[in-house]
C-alpha cells in the first residue's frame, strides 16, 4: 500500500489543491498528459508515448523538445524524477522540432508520438544497488522506465515523466478506457455550449473493464490480487471547475465564464489508473 499511497501523494501535490482554480485552467503552455500504448511491458519492448499539451496563447507555433530515457532510481520512494547522472541514461530525442499544432489560440491536443525502447532484461532486471540480478518478486511486480520529456515553445519551457512499468508478468497493465466527456447527462458532441449563468455537470464516461484486478508478490513471494484505483483530473480553457480531480463516476461542476475570451471553450479530462496507465478526451464547445 505504500506504493499506491505514495502514487497518489505525488499526483495531488504536482496537481494542487481543489480550491486553487489556476491548476484545471488552461492559460499557460504545459503539458496535460503523457498517454502510452501499452504501460506496462516485458523487457526489451517499444513503447508509443503520445503528450497531450496545451498552449493557449501559441497560435500555431511550432515546439521544439527533448527526450531521455532511463531506469528509475525511486522516484516512488522521493527522488527527483531525472535521467542525470543515471548510468542507464538514454538521449532518445535531441533538439526535436513538432510542426505547428494548429492556428486555434487555445490549441489543445496532440502533437505527435515519441518512441521509447525498453532496455533488455540484463539491463533493466539488475539491481543498481547490488550490480545482481533483481528478486523474482521484483521481477514481477515491476521495474519503472522514466522517460523524462521536456518541451519549449517561445519562451516558456514545461517537463513532465513518464512511467513504464516493466515486468514478467503474463496479464500487463492496459490503459483505462475514458469513452467520453458528458453535459448534464448528454454526450458533450451533442449537448449545446455551455453559456453563462446555466452550470453545467460534467461526468466522465469511463469503460467497463477499466478497473483491473491485478496480481503482485507480497514480500513473502506468495501471489495476492489487488484493485487499480482511478482519479480523472479536467482542464478547461475558461470558466472554472468546481473540482480539478474526481473519482471515476464522480461528477464534476462547470461554470462558464460572464466575459468569455474565446467563442469556443475546450474541456480535457484526463483518467489515469495507480500503475501508469492514462486515457484522454478532448472536446471543445
Amino acid at each position: 500500500m505504500k506504493t499506491k499511497l505514495f502514487f497518489w501523494l505525488v499526483l495531488l501535490t504536482a496537481c494542487g489543491d481543489d480550491n486553487l482554480p489556476k491548476y484545471t485552467l488552461l492559460d499557460r503552455f504545459r503539458v496535460l498528459a503523457l498517454e502510452a500504448d501499452t504501460p506496462e511491458v516485458s523487457p526489451g519492448a517499444t513503447v508509443t508515448i503520445t503528450p497531450y499539451l496545451s498552449d493557449p496563447g501559441g497560435s500555431g507555433r511550432s515546439i521544439s523538445y527533448s527526450v531521455e530515457s532511463c531506469v528509475d532510481l525511486g522516484v516512488n520512494l522521493g527522488a527527483t524524477p531525472t535521467c542525470d547522472g543515471n548510468p542507464s541514461r538514454v538521449v532518445v530525442v535531441m533538439g526535436g522540432t513538432q510542426a505547428a499544432p494548429g492556428t486555434a489560440p487555445h490549441y489543445t491536443g496532440t502533437t505527435g508520438t515519441i518512441g521509447i525502447a525498453v532496455p533488455s532484461s540484463a539491463v533493466i532486471f539488475t539491481d543498481p544497488r547490488t550490480g545482481g540480478v533483481r528478486t523474482t518478486n521484483e521481477q514481477y511486480n515491476g521495474v519503472n522506465y522514466l522517460m523524462i520529456y521536456r518541451a519549449t515553445a517561445g519562451s516558456e519551457t514545461v517537463s513532465a515523466f513518464k512511467r513504464i512499468v516493466v515486468s514478467s508478468r503474463t496479464t500487463k497493465n492496459a490503459n483505462p478506457s475514458l469513452t467520453e466527456i458528458q453535459f448534464n447527462g448528454v454526450t458533450a458532441a451533442s449537448a449545446a455550449a455551455p453559456a453563462a449563468p446555466n452550470k453545467v455537470r460534467l461526468d466522465a464516461s469511463v469503460g467497463g473493464g477499466s478497473t483491473e484486478i491485478y496480481s503482485y508478490r507480497d514480500s513473502d513471494g506468495v501471489l495476492a490480487n489487488r484493485s487499480e484505483e482511478l482519479l480523472v483530473s479536467w482542464f478547461v480553457t475558461q470558466g472554472s471547475l468546481l473540482r480539478s480531480r474526481t473519482d471515476a463516476g464522480e461528477s464534476n461542476e462547470y461554470t462558464p465564464s460572464d466575459a468569455p475570451l474565446s467563442a469556443t471553450t475546450t474541456f480535457v479530462a484526463v483518467l489515469r489508473d495507480d500503475r501508469g496507465g492514462t486515457s484522454v478526451r478532448t472536446i471543445t464547445k
